[in-house]
């Protein structure tokens, strides 16, 4: 139901050749009413996802001034230089200036929002490729097991409400009422 009332602008850049040549007032018709809308693709990449959303958690402390900012840079650093190492790889290559740049300290002093999201746009599709054995990943293997359950008495512990007070207070609103 959201698609179709923006059917003819779905179909009209549906055409290739409809991209080829953007006025103003088209960008703004694409931006305002079919940027939106859902899309078929789906993003299976659970790492990148990972990426994304500790991407979005630095913007936001970043922008309130959060005490979490440095944590959150030191996990984005420190995946950089996992990054760096891997540098044989022509995908990382092609973006090593950039690494570089995330895994030292001169890149973070005077860091935007915008850098971030840059860089968050150019490095999610790389953190697959970061060797697995840095990423230093916990298995469990046992079964929750509960016991078997007893009462415990607890004198001092009320259910939170007093069921006598509570009619008292019901018998003078119908009173008063």
């Amino acid at each position: 139901m959201l698609v179709r009332p923006q059917r003819k602008l779905v179909e009209q850049y549906a055409k290739p050749e409809a991209w080829e040549t953007l006025t103003n007032d088209q960008l703004t018709d694409l931006a305002e009413n079919v940027s939106g809308l859902p899309t078929e693709l789906t993003d299976e990449d659970e790492d990148a996802k990972r990426f994304d959303l500790l991407m979005l958690r630095t913007q936001l402390s970043l922008l309130q001034a959060d005490t979490n900012f440095a944590s959150f840079r030191d996990k984005i650093m420190a995946i950089a230089s996992a990054l760096e190492d891997q540098q044989a790889i022509p995908a990382i290559k092609a973006q090593l200036v950039l690494i570089q740049a995330i895994a030292g300290e001169e890149w973070w002093e005077d860091v935007t929002v915008a850098m971030l999201e840059s860089a968050r746009n150019k490095l999610r599709a790389l953190i697959k490729l970061i060797d697995k054995a840095e990423r230093h990943v916990v298995y469990t293997d046992f079964e929750d097991e509960l016991g078997d359950g007893t009462d415990i008495d607890l004198p001092q512990v009320g259910t939170g409400m007093n069921l006598e007070r509570f009619r008292v207070k019901a018998r003078q609103i119908s009173k008063g009422t």
